[in-house]
């Protein structure tokens, strides 16, 4: 059980983090070829692109664009075979959840979390992914999965696709219960529609 008595979604994850680790690199070379364009999908939107994009361009890649002030959430680079990945994961209120700086993880708490240099996932409280990146060797591709808020409300992308949930008022006019009825709305439908990597 997790605070206010409600029921974790997804199974405890036990590897907790060190604080200020650096997470292993996404081993794309393994698993993806460089040779071939290389699809990024996040929720239903699908972009293929050469690997020279991702390692040669100044700007990283932005896989999801969802803040009006155009505030990247997440940014993917090809390093010498290596995915770079930096990424902003704020929760519901704003505060960051974690924070990723070329696969070194800052963590605002003891979020749980699973790597490996296939996969890289975050909980949250709730034990819901609230970031997945995972390299799928059969389709040559690179999917970003999660769920993330903005002002307006929160979008879960997932294997079926992308789901938009909109507030129906500002959240600093939300009483508590209604933040906690939003919140209950999100975690049941993640609970439904992201499916944990980790094996």
């Amino acid at each position: 059980m997790t605070g206010q008595g409600t029921k974790n979604v997804y199974p405890t994850v036990n590897n907790i983090y060190t604080k200020g680790e650096s997470i292993e690199a996404l081993a794309v070379s393994k698993y993806l070829d460089l040779n071939k364009e290389i699809l990024v999908i996040t929720g239903s939107n699908k972009e293929y692109l050469g690997a020279e994009k991702l390692e040669k361009s100044t700007l990283p890649y932005k896989p999801i664009d969802l803040s009006p002030d155009d505030k990247t959430i997440i940014s993917l680079k090809l390093v010498k075979g290596k995915l770079k990945l930096t990424a902003d994961i704020d929760d519901f209120e704003g505060r960051y959840i974690a924070k990723v700086r070329d696969n070194k993880l800052i963590l605002a708490k003891n979020y749980h979390r699973h790597t490996s240099d296939r996969y890289f996932e975050i909980y949250d409280d709730y034990y819901i992914p609230v970031l997945q990146i995972e390299l799928l060797k059969d389709s040559n591709a690179i999917l970003v999965n999660g769920v993330f808020h903005n002002d307006d409300g929160c979008y879960i992308f997932s294997d079926s696709g992308m789901r938009s949930y909109m507030l129906e008022k500002d959240k600093t006019l939300m009483q508590p219960q209604e933040k906690e009825r939003f919140l209950k709305m999100i975690r049941e439908a993640a609970e439904k529609i992201i499916r944990p990597i980790h094996e």
